[in-house]
């Protein structure tokens, strides 16, 4: 071999030495990864054993790709009839979750256990992304805050639902009779008004109720911007709670994704950014405790903003949760209630009758009544 060709050759054998090298790298990363593949998918195999009963999980991805397009709670509903039980499990990616599917097993697990089930699960759209971690409807057991000026550490959580107990608690409510009383004589003259228009009547009481409670504010007619924002930030928050196998509760699947900066993850157009909700309801807030001439709940909460360290996301997250607590599902019943007499009217003609008794046939029902018979049925 002449003096040449001997740098080609060094040159040649480097190259085979390098590509040898990256192969040998590429095949030890895939042994790598696949074994954390098997110990992670052998993990999911093992807690389904200690589980309640459900469709069996692939890797990574779980069931996530089993889900229905629209409205899962029906596959749910299914999946619990198919492995008749009260409770499934689904697992959405890696994670287990657990699906209630009748009443009474959610009265024994979140009211009568509530101490150990009433903790949060890791809410990547949601909470991380949504609502925050530090609201109350998202945050874990345990989680602590540390306060600046006292020094000392506390439970965040615990913080919060004393806080709420003061406005809201069970002693507490039986006070807000009066405003329930005025308000539905209101919603009775508003339906003999305008009949077609029920549903903007039923938003109009609950969020009226809920907004004098928490900011000492009525609510006079279903057109007031009060409602279409509280309305809107209510159906986003519920759409981001709503297990999906699209954007953006795809990131719940693949929390990876929820790490990427806004500008490169189109995937969390709206999610990440400024929270529409935090400025209204700390709007809302500081406004009653600036202004209103009327009791209110908002009020205490800034009494209490130095006692607990709040900061404005506190605020606003404890006086909007009621309008999460009280509005939307108390609007979403009544609704309820007029399906359910459409398809039932001589039960609704029973207890027509039954309230004329107590009542009168020119009275309204109130509270007064809460003893008597008909109130029971």
């Amino acid at each position: 071999m002449g003096h040449d060709s001997l740098p080609l050759y060094i040159q040649a054998k480097d190259l085979l030495l390098q590509k040898d090298s990256l192969i040998s790298l590429a095949y030890a990363s895939l042994t790598i990864a696949l074994l954390v593949l098997i110990v992670d998918y052998a993990r999911m195999l093992n807690l389904r054993r200690k589980m309640p009963p459900g469709p069996f999980p692939l890797p990574i991805v779980g069931n996530t790709f089993f889900l229905p397009d629209t409205k899962p709670w029906f596959y749910f509903e299914k999946l619990s009839r198919k492995y008749n039980a009260p409770m499934i499990t689904f697992w959405i990616g890696r994670n287990p979750t657990v699906w209630l599917n009748d009443a009474w097993a959610a009265s024994e697990l979140l009211d009568k256990r509530a101490g150990i089930y009433s903790s949060r699960p890791r809410m990547v759209v949601f909470g991380e992304l949504g609502s925050g971690d530090w609201n109350l409807v998202t945050m874990k057991y345990g989680e602590r805050w540390y306060h600046l000026t006292k020094r000392q550490c506390t439970d965040d959580r615990r913080v919060h639902r004393k806080i709420t107990h003061l406005g809201v608690g069970t002693q507490q409510v039986r006070s807000y009779r009066t405003i329930q009383n005025n308000e539905s004589k209101l919603i009775a003259l508003s339906l003999l008004d305008e009949p077609t228009r029920f549903e903007k009547h039923f938003e109009r009481y609950a969020a009226s109720v809920v907004s004098i409670i928490a900011y000492g504010r009525r609510i006079p007619s279903y057109l007031d911007p009060i409602i279409t924002e509280v309305i809107a930030v209510m159906q986003f928050a519920a759409e981001l709670n709503v297990p999906g196998k699209t954007f953006p509760m795809l990131m719940e699947t693949f929390p990876i994704l929820a790490k990427f900066p806004n500008w490169m993850a189109p995937w969390k157009r709206g999610l990440g950014g400024r929270r529409r909700g935090k400025d209204f309801f700390f709007s809302l807030a500081k406004e009653a405790n600036d202004e209103s001439p009327n009791d209110n709940f908002a009020r205490q909460i800034f009494d209490l903003k130095e006692k607990y360290d709040l900061d404005d996301r506190e605020i606003s997250a404890i006086s909007g949760n009621l309008f999460g607590a009280g509005s939307d599902t108390s609007s979403s019943t009544l609704v309820t209630m007029v399906l359910a007499c459409v398809m039932f009217p001589d039960a609704v003609k029973r207890a027509q009758k039954e309230i004329d008794e107590v009542v009168g046939p020119d009275g309204s029902p109130d509270f007064d009544e809460t003893c008597r018979t008909w109130k029971r049925s």
